[in-house]
């Protein structure tokens, strides 16, 4: 839910992936969604990163909640654990929250949500 309302307060759109999703179902998710920061759970998330990690060229850093990463980076893609990432967060002045927060209007899309269960192309479901 954090990283949901802090994609909303940024302006950007969340999305998710699946559990059971491969790291080239989590690929196209990010390069179709044209994600610019993942939150992942696990160091096993973090893999999916590291496998794909040339062919997601909008990502530019990911944070892990759920363990501490050991490297600051996998190619172009800053990696931080969660603690960094809060920490980072309180550079953003109340302020400037403020002013992205009140440019968030009805009928803006704050989510992208894939359907599973399919192969080849996906459908993707604006919500907002």
């Amino acid at each position: 839910m954090i990283g949901c309302l802090a994609a909303m307060f940024a302006g950007g759109k969340a999305s998710g992936v699946y559990p059971s999703d491969t790291a080239e179902q989590f690929q196209y998710k990010c390069h179709h969604s044209r994600s610019s920061v993942a939150l992942l759970e696990t160091l096993d998330h973090l893999k999916m990163v590291e496998k794909m990690q040339s062919e997601l060229p909008y990502l530019k850093a990911v944070a892990v909640w759920g363990a501490q990463p050991k490297q600051e980076t996998i190619g172009h893609i800053k990696v931080f654990g969660w603690d960094e990432m809060l920490a980072r967060s309180d550079r953003v002045k109340d302020a400037e929250l403020d002013a992205r927060i009140a440019l968030i209007r009805p009928g803006h899309a704050c989510s992208l949500i894939y359907t599973s269960g399919t192969s080849t192309c996906r459908n993707v479901f604006f919500c907002d």
